[in-house]
């Protein structure tokens, strides 16, 4: 809420420096433009959604849908709350409710200068406040903050939380291992393992003599793991490969008969 502080042209230089360097920015002080923003790595799509509900409360519901049905795993970032309140307020719960019942999957606010406590709801994390990070505030409360460690693997989603404080008279973080509220934080989330969904989708016909489907078996020391890899014979490379999935059995089959061939397997 404080980035226009200097004016527009000041923002856009500041997110032009960041862009530069290869920090992607997300979100408005006005949540006008560049409230989203989407990442990838192989198959995992990861969105977030960054609101500043000091300026208003904007309907982000259809913004989520629309990142769920395109498979992506949605994280919403609010600036919200009360300044220097350890526990959260009611507004604040019943947002970042909604947005789950919307179908978010992670809530990570800021904004209150001081981390907040932490809920499960629906299975899904919800961290009200990490408190401050980079910031020159003199009060012993407001030198501690947390980051957030996140990890998805397998579909699994956990969560950690790593305490920090900055010495008096510099605001330079360092990790703590003393904050009370960050250990009470991170026994909440330690019951909080929700899967995720993966999505991979792909058409071929069994009249194209280009393709060719293989089942790989992977290595795995937890379970036995395969992808599904859709070889283009003429160009000999692999158009198409699934996340690792304990799959028991895989066929093609046309199952409304019009010439394309569904995928049909069976899993672990």
């Amino acid at each position: 809420n404080h980035t226009d502080n200097q004016g527009k042209a000041v923002l856009s230089f500041t997110r032009e420096i960041l862009n530069n360097a290869g920090i992607s920015t997300i979100g408005d002080p006005q949540n006008k433009t560049d409230i989203s923003k989407t990442f990838q790595k192989e198959d995992q799509k990861i969105s977030i959604l960054a609101v500043n509900i000091l300026a208003d409360t904007p309907d982000i519901s259809e913004e989520i849908k629309q990142q769920k049905d395109d498979g992506a795993f949605v994280t919403i970032f609010p600036h919200w709350g009360n300044e220097y309140q350890t526990t959260h307020s009611s507004s604040q719960e019943n947002l970042a409710h909604a947005w789950i019942d919307e179908g978010a999957d992670m809530i990570i606010g800021s904004h209150p200068h001081v981390v907040q406590d932490t809920e499960i709801y629906q299975g899904k994390p919800i961290i009200y406040s990490l408190g401050n990070f980079l910031f020159d505030q003199k009060y012993e409360e407001t030198k501690q903050g947390a980051v957030l460690r996140c990890s998805i693997l397998q579909g699994k989603l956990s969560c950690q939380l790593v305490g920090i404080q900055a010495p008096m008279h510099s605001f330079a973080p360092e990790i703590s291992r003393d904050s009370g509220i960050v250990k009470q934080a991170n026994d909440v989330l330690a019951t909080c393992k929700p899967s995720i969904s993966r999505v991979w989708s792909d058409k071929f016909t069994r009249a194209s003599a280009r393709n060719r489907i293989v089942v790989d078996s992977e290595n795995d020391n937890r379970k036995s793991m395969s992808r599904i890899k859709l070889h283009d014979v003429a160009q000999g490379k692999v158009r198409v490969k699934s996340p690792p999935m304990p799959i028991v059995s895989f066929q093609p089959v046309d199952v409304n008969q019009d010439g394309v061939q569904e995928a049909m397997l069976i899993q672990n």
